[in-house]
């Protein structure tokens, strides 16, 4: 990030050149500059604008997340008559002798703004730091954060309809800082007034600079005098293995459903008013592992943190790996050595009831939005997917609607058959489905043709069938009592 050294705000507007390579960026809004797929070794690093003194400065480019933020100084604060010397105070900041480019002490604040009364986050909070006037809204996750803030003093104010107001004093030091906030609603405060002090002051216990997270175990909260959500939420935040950061863009999917989440800055997701219940949680992003799991939904707020593992450059590694969906890598290879981002799916969709495939089933996978209907056999097939998790929803006018994760991996035809349960309530299986590798036929292929009406019954004869047996007798009669009186004649 490129900021004012007298303001300490960001400067928009910067030309951000890196040597060798002449890579350029102009910094926007928030002054931040970025360059992807260097390769390891020293630069130089300048940056130009109008009215501020030309930077440059020496970085060694490691493996992975390089940070160097800058500060630009003024013309006019470097003193009059010096403008044409270029170069007489590179190096020097005018009144500290300290070498300019050297980053200030920079530090981040982050935390979750709650509701005093029942313990859950809250959303739509207008949470702002000053001096710099730095103002984000609070999202599902009652989350909310800064980057890149000058190491120093802070008054932290957050505010929001039906709530009393927040305010408190904050120091920002170099690294991670933590506070949360807890909320008091106006009601509430009215009742209690002059019976307890500090209302709207962080809670206690919540250790400034630890960040509590519970992967993989259900948090319920919400549970306010006696009451129960008959719902719960599920959230989390995706975060890179290899560097522990948060990742965006991530695509979270929940199955049955087909709910879907994209990852913010933050890395955050969240999924609300979901029926308590075991669900399937598939995560994607390119570049990336594919990560599925099951999680088990409970009424009130779970949380869920989630781990993806970059997929090696190298592309070398043999096998498949038994992987668990966190830390370890699921690759293969081609006779050629080269890895295939495409396969298939197929199967068949059967009835519950008589076992017999359906005909004119709808197929849909997401992300993607790839459609298929099944044929008179009951079959389908999707080809040249690229390869990853998926939620397919299946549905049928005479069955439950089926929805469930599927995983498609490079170069594979993957079998999955489905069974729908009937309208009618006979036989189990809500959505059952048979998976199996590589080029099958689904099970039962052939046998009989699917019911191209309601649900397939084995005793019910094709709708028209039997008329049409009847009118080829009467026919066949009609035809041999005509010869009949031919012959006798």
């Amino acid at each position: 990030m490129v900021r004012n050294a007298v303001t300490g705000l960001p400067e928009s507007g910067a030309l951000v050149t890196v040597q060798p390579g002449d890579y350029q960026d102009t910094t926007g809004a928030l002054g931040t500059f970025s360059f992807s797929n260097l390769s390891v070794g020293t630069y130089a690093i300048t940056v130009k604008k109008t009215d501020f003194t030309d930077y440059t400065l020496d970085v060694d480019v490691l493996e992975g997340i390089n940070l160097q933020n800058i500060l630009l100084q003024p013309v006019a604060a470097e003193g009059e008559g010096e403008g044409e010397g270029e170069g007489e105070m590179e190096g020097e900041t005018e009144g500290e002798g300290e070498p300019e480019g050297e980053p200030m002490q920079m530090g981040s604040l982050s935390g979750i703004v709650r509701s005093d009364n029942t313990g859950l986050p809250e959303a739509d909070v207008l949470v702002t730091l000053i001096p710099g006037n730095y103002q984000m809204t609070t999202g599902v996750l009652g989350a909310f954060s800064f980057s890149n803030l000058p190491a120093g003093d802070y008054r932290l104010t957050a505010v929001k309809t039906g709530f009393a107001e927040f305010s408190q004093d904050v120091e920002i030091t170099e690294g991670f800082n933590l506070q949360n906030v807890s909320l008091v609603p106006t009601a509430v405060e009215g009742e209690a007034e002059g019976e307890s002090e500090g209302e709207g002051e962080v809670k206690e216990g919540e250790a400034e600079g630890e960040v509590v997270e519970g992967e993989g175990e259900p948090v319920q909260e919400g549970e306010s005098e006696g009451e129960t959500p008959e719902t719960g939420s599920l959230s989390g935040v995706v975060r890179n293995a290899n560097t522990g950061l948060p990742e965006p863009g991530v695509t979270v999917i929940v199955a049955p459903g087909g709910l879907t989440s994209t990852t913010g800055v933050l890395g955050a997701f969240s999924f609300s008013d979901l029926t308590p219940g075991n669900y399937t949680l598939a995560v994607t992003k390119q570049g990336f592992q594919n990560f599925s799991m099951n999680v088990a939904v409970v009424s009130g707020i779970n949380l869920q943190n989630i781990l993806l593992l970059p997929v090696s450059e190298e592309g070398e590694g043999e096998g498949t790996g038994e992987g668990e969906g966190e830390g370890e890598e699921v690759e293969g290879e081609t006779g050629e050595g080269e890895v295939l981002q495409e396969g298939s799916l197929h199967g068949t969709v059967r009835c519950s009831a008589t076992g017999l495939p359906l005909y004119d089933a709808r197929l849909l996978l997401t992300p993607g939005a790839f459609e298929q209907r099944t044929d008179r056999r009951g079959m389908y097939r999707f080809e040249d997917l690229p390869a990853g998790t998926y939620v397919i929803s299946v549905t049928h006018s005479s069955c439950e609607e089926y929805s469930g994760a599927v995983s498609v991996s490079p170069g594979e035809s993957i079998l999955v058959d489905i069974t729908l349960t009937s309208l009618g309530g006979e036989g189990e299986g809500e959505g059952e489905v048979v998976e199996g590798e590589h080029e099958g036929e689904s099970e039962g292929e052939g046998e009989g043709e699917a019911c191209c009406g309601g649900c397939c019954a084995s005793s019910k004869a094709m709708p028209g069938q039997w008329q049409r047996h009847l009118a080829d007798l009467f026919l066949l009669g009609l035809a041999t009592m005509m010869l009949s009186r031919f012959y006798k004649k």
